[in-house]
């Protein structure tokens, strides 16, 4: 798929790829501690987390 056809149907602009060994999950998470960090609050303060995707880790 040409990155055209990607941007027609998705609005994807960029793809980013994870280093060998680095799972989506690893990205996941690291997404969630830096939204924490721009919004200025602890984890602890947060009831419920929902995440969905269909890139599987492996």
């Amino acid at each position: 798929m040409s990155p055209e056809w990607i941007l027609e149907r998705t609005g994807v602009l960029r793809r980013h790829y994870a280093p060998p060994g680095q799972a989506t999950s690893d990205l996941a998470a690291q997404a969630v501690r830096s939204a924490l960090d721009c919004a200025g609050i602890d984890a602890g303060q947060l009831d419920l987390l929902v995440l969905a995707t269909s890139t599987p880790d492996e």
